[in-house]
């Protein structure tokens, strides 16, 4: 039997997750309000799609030690998690949906458009999170709130994937076969990073980076499903033994990561830059769990932690936020004032609100769930 998960809290984690939200944000923003001299600076700010990336592979490592998911053990409480992935995921998509939906009509009675493909038939299928299913429309994807459409793989597909794996560790047992049989950690991060090697083998075998940062369906659904198993196996090696680096592994991490920094300010291909950095996070995630590294110490400041607390809703609220800067900042000239303007109001209100819904929507529904659990315990 492989050691029994802490119940530690993983605040480095979640400031990870608070600094990868905002980097999707701003990334965003930075498509709309261009800036040469804030790109030739930061060049990396385009790419804040590359967080998504980010945020399969933790999904995969945080529900695995929050539920007890080890990818190979049985999975008695699979109902349990399924509830807990909607109502985590629901209630504040549906309360920024509802708002953006009335800012939409607020603006159109004024007569601006926002941009976007705005009807009843996607704002149902963004409502219940199928819009990216290919009965709909292509343009649905990005219909009303665009960050959205990574909801519907962090709901439907991966409560599919882990409904697979359960009945994968029945048969397996039912057959006497078991991975649990494994003991070194070393197997499950070859294969975590293999995992991660076979993506950006596609992206440098096809000398594009559409397979990341064009989404579509089936591209979608077999990155996440990659990525999530990724993040599982990187959970099943941290269990045996918790990534307890030596300096000359730090080391080589933190030149790793700056290699990736730099390589942006250079001219070589997208593909070979995102590959790159496909392979860079596991290193990110590895490092930032080990107690002694430098990032952890960082990591786990307050206030690093509360942008992790408020990254859902910052992710989805930023959404209507740069939407309604689409269409105010081209009234402005391009001045460097303006610039610093729209993207000083754009990252304060999306902060402010992330806050609120946060602690008046988000954080009361999952406190909700949670008694009722304990109640019916």
């Amino acid at each position: 039997m492989p050691p029994t998960p802490s119940k530690e809290y993983f605040y480095n984690l979640t400031s990870l997750r608070g600094l990868a939200s905002l980097w999707v944000a701003i990334g965003h923003l930075s498509w709309t309000v261009p800036s040469a001299s804030l790109l030739l600076f930061f060049p990396m700010l385009r790419q804040g799609y590359l967080a998504v990336d980010f945020f399969f592979i933790l999904s995969g490592f945080v529900l695995a030690h929050a539920y007890k998911i080890h990818i190979i053990e049985n999975l008695s409480n699979y109902l349990v998690f399924c509830r807990a992935r909607i109502v985590r995921i629901f209630p504040i998509h549906i309360f920024i949906l509802i708002f953006f939906s009335i800012l939409y009509f607020i603006f159109l009675l004024k007569g601006i458009v926002l941009p976007g493909v705005y009807n009843i038939r996607s704002l149902l299928a963004e409502l219940f999170l199928v819009q990216i299913i290919p009965i709909f429309n292509k343009s649905y994807f990005f219909a009303w709130n665009y960050p959205a459409w990574t909801l519907v793989l962090e709901v439907w597909w991966f409560i599919v994937i882990i409904g697979c794996i359960t009945f994968f560790n029945k048969f397996t047992k039912s057959m006497g076969l078991s991975l649990n049989d494994v003991k070194k950690r070393k197997f499950f991060l070859v294969i975590a990073f293999g995992i991660m090697l076979c993506l950006a083998s596609i992206l440098i075998f096809t000398r594009s980076s559409s397979f990341i940062d064009t989404p579509n369906f089936y591209n979608s659904i077999i990155r996440s499903c990659l990525e999530f198993m990724a993040g599982l196996f990187l959970y099943k090696a941290f269990l045996f033994k918790q990534f307890d680096l030596k300096k000359y592994h730090l080391y080589f991490i933190y030149l790793f990561t700056c290699a990736g920094i730099g390589i942006w300010f250079f001219p070589i291909p997208s593909y070979v830059v995102v590959a790159y950095w496909l392979l860079l996070i596991p290193f990110i995630l590895i490092s930032s769990l080990d107690k002694t590294s430098a990032i952890n110490h960082v990591l786990v400041h307050p206030v690093l932690i509360y942008l992790g607390n408020i990254s859902y809703s910052l992710y989805l609220i930023h959404g209507p936020i740069e939407r309604i800067i689409a269409v105010i900042y081209p009234k402005f000239q391009n001045t460097t004032l303006n610039i610093i303007s729209a993207y000083f109001i754009f990252i304060l209100s999306t902060l402010s609100l992330a806050a609120l819904s946060y602690k008046y929507i988000e954080k009361p529904f999952i406190g909700y769930f949670k008694e009722r659990q304990t109640h019916n315990i």
